[in-house]
């Protein structure tokens, strides 16, 4: 998973950052340089979600809908640790015992603010959206349409597909929506349920009769849920 993270991050970046900057640029107007820096970090931070998004939901089965501020907030930071770890890494091999000390604690300190920032948007209504994981045959789909993308942006003869995109827009609502449909078809089988409910992994079981039994839905040592 972290090779498909990496990977579809650089891709992301490649193909998307730069027109979706040129987006920002008509939406926040000005050409200071903090404006300059914002519209930056928000490129890339949502060019890299648009390839790593659909494996992020289908591992952890949530998403984080707050991901621009802890990307401005904690980008320049990151820079700044990855320097510095470069540079004292090549310190510690010529330096002596104490001065590394010293080194170590001052690298110590953007970590530290670092961890407040993430620990602090953490707590933001919406940062962790839990989602029904989706079918590959939704992600196929998925990545099909930034493929089609891609080429649109690179091939201008390609954008003439665009005058059907009411036919394109259906078709594709069709595949998407088909395993829905069949999902929610009456079948005979037993359905059985795995719900993170924090204090461990509840279970809920629907009998073919739709009579629902839940086992274990959570709690805490002061109080029980039931």
């Amino acid at each position: 998973m972290s090779l498909l993270l990496s990977y579809g991050g650089v891709i992301g970046i490649l193909y998307f950052s730069k027109p979706i900057e040129e987006m920002l640029s008509k939406i926040i107007k000005g050409n200071g340089k903090i404006k300059k820096y914002i519209k930056s970090v928000m490129a890339l931070s949502i060019s890299v979600q648009i390839i790593i998004m659909p494996i992020m939901i289908y591992n952890f089965k949530s998403i984080s809908l707050v991901f621009l501020i802890s990307s401005i907030l904690s980008s320049s930071l990151i820079g700044l640790i990855i320097l510095l770890g470069f540079v004292i890494l090549v310190l510690f091999q010529v330096m002596p015992e104490f001065i590394c000390q010293i080194l170590a604690f001052v690298y110590k300190i953007p970590l530290d603010i670092l961890l407040v920032i993430v620990n602090n948007v953490s707590r933001f209504p919406l940062s962790k959206v839990y989602i029904k994981t989706p079918y590959i045959y939704h992600m196929i789909i998925y990545y099909m349409l930034v493929i089609l993308i891609i080429h649109l942006m690179k091939i201008p003869k390609l954008r003439r597909i665009l005058k059907y995109k009411k036919q394109i827009i259906i078709v594709i609502l069709i595949l998407v929506l088909i395993p829905n449909v069949l999902e929610i078809i009456p079948s005979n089988s037993v359905k059985i349920y795995f719900i993170d409910v924090m204090q461990g992994d509840s279970c809920l079981i629907i009998t073919p009769q739709n009579k629902k039994i839940l086992i274990d839905g959570g709690g805490s040592e002061t109080y029980d849920i039931r």
